[in-house]
């Protein structure tokens, strides 16, 4: 948690877009790239380093123009995808110059709607008491979704104070909305995308939420801890580095909350947004009890092994019929189901467990081992074009990896001697049409491989 931590916020204080970091992160959650736990503690992350914005309006009236890196990056890029497009630097280069396009596009976003946020007199929105505070709370949640940046709505927020028009407390009040509206990001990018990535980006809602309610209940405390802070290391106030400061304390006293409920979170967070193939790949024999019992826990691993089986067989045989979403769709829950067997794996091993069990436990990853190289397999597989063929498949597949039954080896082999028997016939006599010119050689080769990789698996 805390090696994702410190990459968010120091990711993001780089590139100046806690939006930037988030998507990125998103897109890595989609490609299975990253884990919930991971993702949520890169996005936690990711909001302290967007603070540091602020400092750097605050300390030195420096902001850094993402569009000035932009363009030289596309540069850089084209010319070392142009080097050498089929090597490595070929794919480094398209990587550069797809991140300048997006800082491209950023910035032009940022400055469409950072013309309109100029225009909006934040003196006219002033309002003494809580409603004050709730509405210029609106404005910054606003704002920050408008330009899809909480560095630039922040920025216009401090400079804002600094002028005078606002005051501290109201100008505290849009930076706890701006923190909240960054989260219309992980919203709008989520709308395609994975159940995975739906979780992480409630988590950031979660948190952002959560420190906006403390900062907000807060808000005096708070601003008279930063004054007192500033004070004892004996800097000269002024608005907007109080400002700044008030945003890194509120975000990190977030993650100091989140921290002891954060498993939690992301276990409840992992039973949302359930796709059918989570639903079948959820261990029907596993949970902790069971493995507290080794004996009983090599039972249940063999029994959701047995499963595993099961599903390499319909990836199998979805291949040879050349249903290749459904091979898709049946290879996801495969997946998800070998992962949980490896953990579980991995939980029994960590305890001393009896020599018999050790020797089960060996017996089952090489037979989940064989059943990888089944899926593998069929990925690679054309649709075999043999009905009968495919049919003494279907048969073999539901005898020895059946779900609900145990594997009947006997009638497995009869079943695979009956396969073996229709694959030599058929590829006689394809080779006899081919020698009687009723075939070509390319078409032929392409059949008897599609029929030799079908008994292979």
């Amino acid at each position: 948690r805390l090696r994702a931590f410190f990459a968010g916020a120091g990711i993001t204080a780089l590139v100046q877009s806690s939006s930037a970091v988030t998507v990125a992160t998103l897109g890595f959650v989609n490609a299975g790239l990253l884990d919930l736990g991971g993702a949520v503690w890169t996005i936690f992350g990711s909001n302290v380093g967007t603070t540091a914005t602020g400092w750097l309006v605050s300390l030195s009236g420096l902001d850094i123009d993402l569009e000035a890196w932009a363009l030289p990056l596309v540069g850089a890029g084209t010319l070392l995808q142009l080097s050498g497009p089929r090597a490595r630097r070929g794919a480094l280069g398209e990587a550069l110059a797809g991140l300048g396009f997006f800082f491209v596009g950023l910035g032009i976003l940022s400055d469409a709607f950072g013309a309109l946020a100029q225009q909006v007199d934040l003196a006219a929105l002033h309002t003494d008491g809580a409603l004050g505070g709730v509405v210029l709370f609106l404005v910054g949640v606003a704002l920050t979704t408008a330009m899809q940046s909480s560095s630039a709505a922040i920025a216009v927020t401090l400079t804002a104070a600094g002028a005078g028009l606002i005051e501290l407390r109201g100008a505290a009040a849009m930076v706890i909305g701006a923190n909240v509206g960054t989260t219309s990001t992980a919203l709008f990018a989520t709308l395609q995308a994975t159940a995975a990535a739906r979780r992480a980006a409630v988590a950031h809602v979660v948190f952002n939420v959560l420190a906006a309610l403390v900062a907000g209940a807060l808000l005096p405390a708070l601003l008279l801890g930063v004054d007192a802070v500033q004070e004892a290391i004996g800097t000269r106030p002024t608005t907007a580095m109080t400002l700044a400061l008030f945003h890194t304390v509120f975000n990190v006293v977030g993650a100091l909350l989140v921290w002891p409920i954060s498993p939690r979170l992301v276990a409840w967070l992992e039973r949302r947004f359930r796709t059918r193939e989570e639903e079948e790949a959820r261990p029907k024999h596993l949970d902790a009890n069971v493995l507290q019992v080794p004996s009983v826990g090599l039972r249940a691993l063999a029994l959701e092994t047995q499963r595993l089986g099961h599903y390499a067989g319909r990836v199998a045989l979805a291949a040879a019929e050349g249903r290749e979403d459904e091979r898709a769709r049946l290879q996801r829950i495969f997946d998800g189901l070998l992962d949980r067997i490896s953990a579980a794996v991995d939980t029994l091993s960590r305890s001393d467990v009896p020599a018999e069990v050790a020797t089960g436990l060996r017996q089952l990853l090489r037979t989940a081992r064989h059943y990888v190289v089944v899926t593998e397999q069929a990925s690679e597989l054309e649709a075999a074009g043999d009905a009968s063929l495919v049919e003494r498949l279907r048969e073999l597949a539901e005898t020895v990896a059946s779900e609900e039954h145990a594997p009947d080896l006997q009638r497995g082999a009869e079943l695979y001697g009956a396969l073996d028997d229709r694959y030599e016939s058929r590829r006689m006599g394809m080779l006899e049409e081919l020698t009687a010119g009723r075939g070509e050689a390319s078409e032929t080769l392409r059949r008897h491989l599609a029929l030799s990789e079908t008994l292979r698996l």
